[in-house]
């Protein structure tokens, strides 16, 4: 860091703007029991006393478990159609609705539909099977680009080797998105109650190391080349070949390696644009953006000003955990006041998240009275 940053940095004052969670993640499934309205949970002990594990043939439990196991610390639940028999397939509807919910829950910052796939297979022919389930994905995905602060893990189909997986991403779903991503092979777990093994998504495991690594390195280190816990393979071998032909479509591969166990390898979104490829430039614009809106909701009325050095000295903290980048505060970010009056206050606020001199810009208006808003 340069003098002139230090000096920059000394002179920034302001109410202290306080970062928002990196990896509150949301499930959507099916569950024994317990309430229908998104809720927390902060434990596999504590899922397992308000909704009675999951529901029997369901695999949110397994999603859950590993989230906690992988590095989690909080969750939200939102159970899915009570109503209806185990064997009688979710109505997209219901997965709708459920996602819908979630909206109600700022902090969250992941969302996982780890049964979309077999929830989507009880009758009816496999075409239209596979398509509903891409319609719960596809909502997934709107969701987290209308709200702007969270990201979608999507799970490949089961079964699929790595040509497949690759005809089924390009060909069948399609998906374009800097808030989704995507995680195959299925993942190899022990099933205690079967006493044998088990293919369950990576969604719930992959979102517990996401919460680990913020947790010992910041949410703009990658959560790759680390090791998944509490797997004992997985579904389908990966070369180093196949990896190469997937990693570009935007398929993040979990491999297993000899003497070095089940590892995260890739860290994209579904992104076709280069500037969103990469998960940690879309997951610090979030937390950058969620954390402005919060704080000047929590703030209350302040001067133009007064909110220009609030998120210069925020921005400048965030740059010191290397979450920005630049030699100097100019390089890194800058903050700009448009309007100021009435208690409010409208700026202008870029930063750089890859290569110094990339900005993404966005603005963010603070109104007395009103929701803040935060635009890119």
């Amino acid at each position: 860091m340069s003098e002139y940053a230090r000096a920059d940095a000394r002179a920034m004052t302001g109410r202290q703007i306080q970062a928002a969670d990196t990896a509150v993640a949301a499930f959507v499934g099916r569950t024994v029991s317990g309430p229908t309205a998104p809720t927390a949970v902060r434990s596999w002990s504590e899922f397992a006393a308000v909704f009675g594990g999951g529901a029997p043939g369901g695999l949110l439990a397994d999603a859950v478990s590993g989230f906690f196991v992988n590095g989690g610390s909080r969750a939200y639940v939102r159970r899915l159609a009570p109503d209806q028999p185990a064997e009688h397939a979710v109505r997209l509807d219901d997965y709708t609705a459920a996602i819908d919910d979630l909206g109600s829950v700022d902090e969250i910052t992941i969302v996982c539909v780890p049964e979309v796939w077999a929830d989507t297979a009880h009758g009816g022919p496999p075409t239209a099977e596979r398509m509903t389930a891409h319609e719960v994905q596809r909502a997934v995905i709107a969701h987290c680009e209308r709200l702007g602060d969270r990201l979608a893990i999507l799970d490949a189909p089961p079964g699929l080797n790595a040509l497949q997986a690759l005809v089924w991403r390009v060909s069948t779903a399609g998906y374009d998105s800097a808030f989704a991503v995507l995680y195959y092979p299925w993942l190899k777990i022990f099933d205690e109650a079967a006493g044998a093994a088990k293919l369950v998504p990576p969604c719930g495991h992959l979102a517990g190391v996401w919460a680990r690594v913020d947790a010992t390195r910041g949410v703009h280190k990658a959560a790759t080349n680390e090791v998944v816990r509490g797997v004992i393979g997985v579904g389908a071998a990966i070369s180093r070949s196949e990896h190469e032909l997937l990693d570009p479509a935007g398929v993040n591969c979990v491999r297993a390696f000899l003497g070095r166990g089940v590892r995260v390898w890739g860290s994209r979104t579904l992104s076709s644009d280069p500037s969103w490829q990469e998960i940690t430039a879309r997951r610090v614009v979030s937390h950058i953006e969620a954390s402005l809106r919060r704080a000047t909701q929590q703030l209350g009325e302040h001067s133009g000003p007064d909110l220009v050095r609030s998120i210069r000295t925020y921005l400048f903290q965030t740059l010191l955990t290397g979450a920005l980048v630049g030699e100097s505060v100019t390089e890194a970010f800058r903050v700009e006041l448009l309007e100021a009056r009435d208690g409010g206050a409208v700026c202008e606020v870029g930063i750089a998240p890859r290569l110094p001199g990339e900005f993404v810009t966005f603005r963010v208006a603070a109104r007395p009275g009103g929701r803040p808003e935060v635009s890119e």
